[in-house]
């Protein structure tokens, strides 16, 4: 895709797995297989199980990290094949932890045997008992998350950082349940990583030799297209990408905030997230908020959705290119053009059904467990997920939506409400009330590391206010 915005590939880490994964595309999507195929072959390089075996197992070993890693490494790299046989070709690539080893693949800085060796050998290693621990990501600023490891300091340690409210924590998993314990009982969003291994600290260490000894005989060579590097926080040549490097990207904090900065300074305006269902896009949305910023971020898979998402997003991305808005709906758009030519009473019924819906993905709810009344917030909606949600109704609807919607509208109610104001061609961007303006983007993070504390009644208040 020659024309439209730049668009950026980032490959998420562990924690975006789920049994199923990879079989509809693997059915029905021959690049797709084929490229699986190929990292099979290389995967049995040096591996004694079979990666195509995993993915159609009942009961694929998802709770192995030395399955897990490979297995994700070879999904991405599969997607990132499929979007580029339908012209999608990402201006740069960008990878957090492990995801790091398959956007090198990507962007041409290692041969697929090379990164196979890469992500096995990790695999190994971190499986090993000095290598056990857990991860969370919390909704706290550095400096707050710091504060709350006070008296944990040789046991828990900051993974990755952010200046918005969004820190990964890593280290002791006694250690790390007495914290979460502590901030969900102050009401602060904890959302723990699915992987048993504590990466980017110093529990790493003593596993640091034998790291860079499995990582030795690899060849990088010079990038085909950038490759921003979140060890660096830079563009980098490609030849740096030895065996020390990526010892250092398993041991050191994540650097992928300040990366996004330096992609948004570039002028990249499209993230799409390489990954089985997206587990990156809340925090890129929270960080594009955080720099005043408007973007568009888009999944590859869901769980059971995949082809459906990525062809939802493949029509996204050529309406960009076409230089459209910046959402499309699905294939034929037909929910748009229902509620476009619908009254405005049936509208409204439709789109409260709809978000209804979409915030019941969100929370892992059946839909008539939302309350269409009740604040979002209340019913378990944070900061992430609220930028998920946003994401969802984009895509779905048709319609560029502000970063801070979401929370200057806090129920289903409120929020069918102005979208059906903005779908009926009467944009209304202010929040409930004549005299209430909208949330200023570059307030955002501020607003919610705020409404954390607050009750629910001082919330919706606080949130009309502004």
């Amino acid at each position: 895709m020659s024309t439209g915005p730049r668009i950026a590939f980032v490959f998420s880490g562990q924690g975006s797995q789920w049994r199923g994964m990879g079989r509809q595309l693997l059915a029905e999507e021959e690049v797709f297989r084929h490229a699986l195929e190929r990292c099979d072959a290389a995967i049995r390089q040096h591996a004694d199980w079979s990666l195509l075996n995993e993915l159609s197992a009942a009961e694929p070993r998802l709770d192995r990290i030395d399955v897990v890693q490979p297995l994700l490494w070879a999904m991405q790299v599969a997607l990132a094949a499929l979007w580029r046989s339908w012209g999608i070709e990402p201006a740069a690539v960008v990878g957090q932890s492990m995801g790091e080893m398959a956007a090198a693949r990507v962007a041409g800085a290692l041969s697929l045997e090379d990164a196979a060796q890469l992500i096995c050998h990790q695999g190994r290693v971190l499986r090993r008992p000095e290598a056990q621990g857990e991860m969370a990501l919390v909704a706290l600023a550095c400096e707050e998350a710091q504060q709350a490891l006070s008296g944990y300091e040789d046991r828990l340690f900051i993974a990755a950082t952010a200046r918005f409210p969004s820190t990964l924590l890593s280290g002791d998993p006694a250690a790390l349940a007495e914290v979460l314990a502590v901030l969900k009982s102050r009401g602060v969003f904890c959302g723990r990583i699915d992987v048993d291994a504590a990466c980017h600290c110093p529990r790493l260490d003593p596993l640091l030799a034998d790291l860079q000894a499995g990582f030795t005989g690899i060849v990088p060579r010079i990038t085909e297209r950038p490759f921003y590097s979140t060890v660096e926080v830079r563009v980098v040549e490609g030849r740096e990408l030895d065996a020390a490097y990526w010892a250092r990207m398993a041991r050191q904090p994540v650097h992928f905030a300040a990366v996004l900065e330096l992609l948004v300074a570039d002028g990249f305006e499209v993230f799409v997230e390489i990954s089985p269902h997206p587990i990156l896009l809340p925090a890129i949305g929270l960080g594009l908020a955080h720099l005043g910023r408007d973007g568009t971020t888009l999944p590859s898979l869901r769980r059971e959705a995949e082809r459906e998402t990525m062809r939802g997003s493949l029509a996204a991305l050529k309406r960009l290119a076409a230089g459209g808005p910046r959402t499309a709906a699905s294939a034929g758009g037909s929910l748009r053009q229902e509620l476009a030519a619908a009254g405005a009473a049936r509208r409204r019924r439709r789109l409260e059904s709809y978000v209804a819906d979409k915030v019941a993905q969100v929370l892992n709810l059946a839909t008539p467990q939302v309350a269409l009344d009740k604040p979002l917030r209340s019913q378990g909606l944070d900061s992430f997920m609220s930028v998920d949600l946003r994401n969802r109704l984009e895509i779905g609807l048709e319609l560029t939506i502000p970063n801070a919607v979401v929370w200057n509208y806090p129920s289903v109610a409120l929020l069918s409400s102005y979208l059906a104001d903005a779908l009926g061609r009467k944009p209304n961007p202010a929040a409930p009330g004549p005299a209430a303006p909208a949330v200023r983007t570059t307030a955002l993070p501020a607003l919610l590391a705020e409404i954390d504390q607050m009750s629910d009644d001082e919330a919706v208040e606080a949130l009309r206010r502004r």
